[in-house]
């Protein structure tokens, strides 16, 4: 996201939202106990493009 932050204003004005999100990379999965590990970041990313769409109207 870093390499974009020049862009986001520009974005914004023309109505497109910018979003980053966090994930639990592998090695915290394991940590978490989630089996198979890549289940995580997996859900993770789900959860986070649930929570922009429920926001879409704002």
């Amino acid at each position: 996201m870093a390499g974009m932050a020049n862009w986001v204003p520009a974005m914004h004005k023309q109505g497109i939202s910018v979003v980053s999100i966090e994930y639990r990379f592998i090695e915290e999965a394991i940590a978490d106990g989630v089996q198979p590990p890549v289940k995580a970041c997996l859900y993770d990313a789900a959860r986070a493009l649930q929570f922009v769409r429920s926001k879409a109207n704002e």
